[in-house]
């Protein structure tokens, strides 16, 4: 989750990908537990086992998304691949498919899924090597980090042992970086409405201050209170549901824009909200009509109070 690891690979099946269709699969190096220890499921196949050393047969186990991807329909156990561009690169060796991993979400719980290919360490891998030790453990994690600090002092006494973290953490961490976002995109949204309801009180309570003569003449005709509340209200409220309309349609467009964004900015703006999705709109829609409600309750209240006499002697 910290980074895409990313690199091209070929299938035996398909040695030679036209360019820039070449496919490439998070590459990811772990031991034989690695599986067991992160609760991964291994739908077809097995697990790496200490038998897969540089004598053995060169292995690899890939995600569900992977095999569906590059073999629709077909058994993906025995299938051969190579971690390059090239399938005729000498310096790289072809790789059997033992096993069909779970998908994960390795770049974060709002990504999706994406093509990994699992390679165990005891066959001495040429693009990463392991920096990591997962442990598992059934009480507080970070009780045991004095232990695990001593055991691999007893190992190595050169080793240091650092960026020691729960997975809770490791998997909060990308998340953090979309909802400071979240809450700058809030705090502005929440000033334009604020701005929005004042704008809209400010140009009724204005329009009313110009029409007391009118108002005046309308009470002194027979208009209630009621009435004249009514009318600035709904003068009041046309104003709003234009710009609140105004406003769908524009966020329609800027939706369509939204859908071409890479999935990193798409995943900071929106947050693992669809572009398009019904209830968001209607969920603003609505606050926003309620709160242009609310701006020209005051001002209607006002022209509901005003004194015909008083109204009509008003220059």
């Amino acid at each position: 989750m910290q980074g895409w690891a990313g690199w091209n690979f070929v299938t035996a099946d398909r040695p030679n990908p036209p360019a820039g269709e070449v496919p490439d699969a998070n590459y990811v190096v772990v031991s034989p537990e690695y599986f067991r220890t992160m609760q991964i499921p291994l739908r077809r196949g097995r697990a790496f086992a200490d038998g897969d050393a540089q004598t053995s047969e060169l292995v690899a186990i890939v995600s569900e998304s992977l095999a569906q991807k590059y073999w629709p329909g077909e058994e993906p156990i025995g299938k051969r691949l190579k971690v390059s561009s090239n399938a005729d690169d000498k310096t790289q060796p072809w790789r059997s498919v033992v096993g069909v991993a779970g998908n994960v979400r390795s770049e974060g719980q709002y990504a999706p899924f994406i093509p990994e290919i699992y390679v165990p360490y005891t066959q001495l891998p040429w693009i990463l090597y392991p920096r990591y030790v997962l442990i598992r453990t059934s009480g507080d994690a970070l009780a045991i980090v004095p232990t695990i600090r001593s055991e691999v002092a007893a190992l190595d006494k050169e080793l240091p042992v650092t960026d020691v973290s729960t997975m809770k953490a490791v998997v909060a961490g990308p998340v953090k970086q979309g909802q400071t976002v979240m809450w700058l995109l809030g705090a502005f949204a929440a000033l334009a409405l604020v701005l929005a309801a004042v704008g809209i009180y400010s140009v009724i309570s204005y329009a009313v201050n110009q029409r007391t003569r009118e108002i005046g003449i309308r009470m002194a005709l027979g208009a209630t209170h009621q009435d004249v509340a009514g009318l600035v209200v709904r003068q009041g409220m046309v104003l709003g549901l234009v710009g609140t309309a105004t406003g769908l349609i524009g966020a329609f467009a800027i939706a369509r824009w939204f859908s071409i964004l890479p999935f990193e900015m798409r995943w900071l703006l929106l947050f693992d909200v669809r572009p398009t999705d019904p209830l968001i709109y209607a969920a603003v829609a609505a606050i926003l009509t309620m709160v242009a409600l609310l701006a020209c309750y005051v001002p209607a209240r006002k022209a509901a109070r005003v004194d015909p006499l008083l109204a009509l002697r008003y220059e």
